[in-house]
């Protein structure tokens, strides 16, 4: 038997009701959960709040500017093989977010009902090679590749100064 998947609307209104939170939380939840409502209630548990600070302190260290606090973030993500992906698939959402952002984007097409907490200083084209960093190395680690190269792969992008397109 096959599922359709939900349209926006209809997962919103699941999510408000199953998780008792309103329109703006569900919204954001859908959005880091990619639309999968097991892993939108998993986002409210402290098991993912833990996951989506996660996230932020990459963009946190970026921010900073300090690639011992890139890598040391990397070594602590590596810890957790089964959540990897996830954690990688929030960062994308979040790079995604502040890319909106800083390029001036309509808020229409922003997806979160508020900014990261971190990053208002990166520039759009830093971001957008972030994103694509983030992508690589999500690639790199469905084929098998190592855990800590792919991700000090992905703090090394961070280094490199990002040009405008």
């Amino acid at each position: 038997v096959g599922f359709h998947p939900l349209d926006q609307d209809s997962l919103n209104t699941v999510l408000e009701r199953e998780l008792k939170v309103g329109a703006e939380r569900a919204q954001d939840l859908a959005t880091l959960s990619s639309g999968s409502v097991k892993l939108a209630i998993w986002f409210e548990s402290d098991d993912g709040k833990a996951l989506i600070a996660q996230a932020e302190a990459f963009l946190e260290a970026v921010a900073a500017g300090s690639l011992l606090a890139r890598l040391d973030w990397a070594l602590a993500a590596a810890d957790d093989r089964r959540s990897l992906d996830r954690l990688l698939g929030v960062v994308a959402v979040l790079l995604r977010e502040r890319w909106a952002r800083a390029a001036g984007l309509p808020k229409e097409l922003q997806l979160l009902s508020h900014e990261p907490a971190h990053g208002r200083s990166l520039p759009a084209a830093q971001l957008s090679a972030l994103m694509g960093a983030v992508a690589d190395c999500r690639q790199a680690l469905a084929r098998n590749a190592n855990i800590g190269l792919a991700l000090d792969a992905l703090c090394l992008v961070a280094e490199r100064p990002a040009t405008a397109a």
